[in-house]
């Protein structure tokens, strides 16, 4: 993947994301259009991170939340269920180095 090579980290992936999410609600237009179910699955497996590093996770009290976004800047072909299964590993070992 060309994205990945740019990116030496995970942690400046999620800087970028963020950028880019600050950048959307700004009102910039999408790059791509995308499948709504695509993304919506993606953000539901990464959320699935958050079961790995905290425990009782999933409660109808905690307001744990997690979005996903797309940038459009990548042509590569990618499977959605391994992105999600990066992002669910991202924000498990956030959570971790959080608490550190």
């Amino acid at each position: 993947m060309q994205f990945a090579r740019r990116v030496d980290s995970k942690f400046r992936f999620i800087l970028v994301a963020a950028k880019r999410a600050r950048q959307l609600q700004a009102g910039a237009k999408p790059l791509v259009q995308t499948a709504f179910k695509k993304v919506t699955k993606i953000a539901q497996m990464a959320h699935d991170g958050i079961a790995r590093a905290v425990n009782p996770a999933h409660t109808p009290f905690d307001g744990d939340t997690l979005f996903a976004l797309t940038t459009g800047t990548s042509s590569a072909k990618v499977h959605h269920g391994i992105i999600g299964a990066l992002a669910a590993e991202a924000v498990s070992e956030a959570i971790i180095r959080a608490v550190k």
